[in-house]
């Protein structure tokens, strides 16, 4: 396998990074699509530019390296940045290494590095759009998520992948809908997506990634997350997670909460019932083998689980 390659790509202006990506590889970007497989990888794009400068885009890729992306903002007009990993099918079982889905939201005019495995397809959407557009929707009302926006010039938020926002995505990667059509979709999608983050902050309150956190322990962190999110077969153990990522129990855990809003057990089983969701909305697995998948001790305890969880029974979802 070939050693870790670094891209750098500026999050406010996104066209750049499959700009780069063609360049490298030979690609075939045409400033709306991407769709090509070389030695290294496969890469497919699809991103449209809208009024306002608004940009709603997917992408799928399968690389054979590790792929560090570096954001170098350009420096210019502020823009928001929403980045949705989505894995697209059923994975997250034991023994398979992936990467995890949730919902990030933050300032895309400020510096992060993101790592992405090599061997496995990395599904993610993104919506940008500029602070003053956004203002616009909110001209009778101010949400919370726009004090976030306007007290703090380096903010993140995180959301989990809810069902009803996986179920927006999946739309917008249905592969059967023609160009003219998905143009639509995707806006009106991105449109609902921006909505219910909106209301998830104002009923949750708002998920912000600390930035007092050191830039070195919130890489780690959200590392931790990513390893913990792999394999729902078996709870994390804090004892091997401090060995592992060489922070003490206690710094690891206070961290953790510190950026997540969440402590790291609790944040962990929030997923795994997400998990069990969408193993029974979108696939035919029986219901006692899901929960045997995500490491319940038998059916009455995954049954128990879910509905104190969802307030209803697995069964309903078939």
């Amino acid at each position: 396998m070939k050693n870790e390659v670094q891209l750098d790509v500026s999050d406010d202006n996104t066209s750049g990074f499959f700009e780069k990506i063609s360049e490298k590889r030979g690609g075939n970007w045409n400033g709306e699509s991407l769709d090509f497989s070389d030695d290294d990888g496969v890469y497919q794009v699809i991103s449209f530019q809208y009024e306002n400068d608004v940009q709603v885009g997917i992408t799928e890729m399968r690389l054979n390296y590790p792929l560090r992306i570096v954001n170098k903002p350009t420096g210019k007009a502020k823009h928001v940045a929403i980045r949705i990993g989505f894995n697209g099918d059923i994975y997250n079982l034991k023994g398979q290494d992936v990467p995890t889905e949730g919902v990030f939201m933050y300032n895309a005019a400020q510096s992060y590095e993101a790592v992405f495995p090599a061997y496995i397809w990395l599904k993610w959407m993104v919506i940008r759009f500029p602070y003053d557009y956004f203002d616009k929707w909110n001209q009778e009302r101010e949400f919370k998520l726009s004090q976030i926006m306007k007290s703090q010039d380096k903010w993140f938020l995180y959301y989990r992948l809810i069902p009803e926002i996986e179920a927006l995505v999946r739309e917008c990667f249905n592969k059967s809908m023609t160009n003219e059509l998905r143009r639509i979709i995707y806006y009106a999608r991105a449109y609902e997506i921006i909505g219910r983050i909106m209301l998830l902050v104002e009923s949750e309150g708002e998920r912000v990634v600390s930035m007092k956190v050191r830039e070195d322990d919130l890489n780690v962190m959200f590392r931790v997350k990513d390893f913990i999110l792999n394999d729902f077969s078996m709870t994390p153990n804090l004892e091997d997670l401090s060995k592992q990522f060489l922070m003490s129990k206690s710094k690891l855990q206070r961290t953790f909460k510190k950026v997540f809003n969440m402590p790291l057990l609790k944040l962990y089983n929030h997923h795994r019932m997400e998990e069990a969701h969408k193993m029974l909305k979108y696939s035919d697995m029986p219901v006692y083998e899901i929960g045997e998948q995500l490491g319940f001790s038998d059916l009455a305890h995954f049954s128990s689980s879910f509905k104190k969880f969802f307030g209803y029974n697995p069964n309903d979802l078939r």
